[in-house]
């Protein structure tokens, strides 16, 4: 078994804060290359692959599942969506 690369927590001993962007990585199906590295959310709320990348899709949907997981903060900033102004009364 190859070793998880230091920093990274392994997805079945921790899961991420609901909703919040990490660095992920999954074993390459590329030959030569072990890790993948992709930007995913985990949501508990699906029933089945709990892990998406950020356009929603399940990130099995290309390649491997989550093997592990880091935050970024310094690479990833989590901002909720702008609210909307309201109008001047």
């Amino acid at each position: 078994m190859i070793a998880i690369p230091e920093g990274f927590v392994l997805a079945t001993s921790a899961v991420p804060q609901c909703g919040a962007p990490v660095l992920a990585i999954r074993r390459s199906a590329t030959s030569g290359i072990v890790f993948e590295v992709l930007t995913a959310r985990y949501d508990a709320e699906r029933h089945r692959n709990h892990w998406r990348n950020l356009s929603g899709s399940s990130v099995t949907d290309d390649g491997n599942d989550v093997l592990a997981w880091r935050t970024a903060p310094e690479l990833l900033c989590f901002r909720s969506p702008p609210q909307p102004m309201e109008s001047a009364k």
